[in-house]
């Protein structure tokens, strides 16, 4: 492996901790792409839009833990690739 796979691989595992530990980010990112995704669906075939369910307001937004561990994982498989060159 080069430094800039290491270095790609620690960003991109960074991202993925931020979005896994940061309560509601996740479920916002995700929420977007679906309404994007039906938004789009909706102009080519429905007349009718299709919305999806807010969240209630009372409800806590949670944490995405599994995808932080896979950040972590992908950080460390990537510096132990690195060293074991």
């Amino acid at each position: 492996m080069q430094p800039r796979d290491v270095v790609t691989a620690v960003v991109i595992g960074c991202a993925l901790i931020a979005l896994g530990l940061t309560p509601g980010l996740f479920q916002a990112l995700r929420d977007g792409v679906l309404n994007g995704i039906l938004n789009f669906r909706n102009t080519l075939l429905s007349p009718i839009p299709i919305r999806l369910q807010r969240q209630p307001e009372n409800e806590k937004p949670h944490r995405s833990p599994w995808l932080a561990l896979i950040g972590l994982a992908l950080m460390l498989l990537s510096f132990w690739g690195y060293l074991a060159k």
